[in-house]
């Protein structure tokens, strides 16, 4: 019994580690791709069919009448949230940037 519990534990740490990481590199490749310039009509979609958490990424109007996007991958754990944090005026991506929440 102890010999399988030595062994899960380092497999969990190397699987939440993976897990984290997989998260990064999906908010790190939306942003990528959310280039100014470009439509943002498609984007929530986009973010959702990577993999983005569904109830978190949704769009925000601003004070200033741009809107803001929180594409938000989510890692091991719920309150570990990786984002792509995309603003749009009239349509299109003004800035797509990196942000992390805990």
């Amino acid at each position: 019994m102890a010999i399988v519990l030595a062994a899960a534990v380092p497999l969990g740490l190397a699987w939440c580690v993976a897990q984290e990481h997989r998260a990064a590199e999906r908010a790190q490749a939306f942003c990528a791709a959310a280039r100014p310039g470009a439509g943002a009509a498609a984007l929530q979609a986009q973010a959702l069919a990577q993999g983005a958490h569904a109830g978190q990424t949704r769009w925000s109007p601003q004070a200033d009448g741009s809107e803001q996007l929180w594409a938000t991958f989510t890692g091991v754990f719920p309150l570990s949230r990786h984002i792509c944090l995309v603003t749009a005026r009239a349509g299109q991506v003004v800035e797509a940037r990196l942000a992390y929440l805990d």
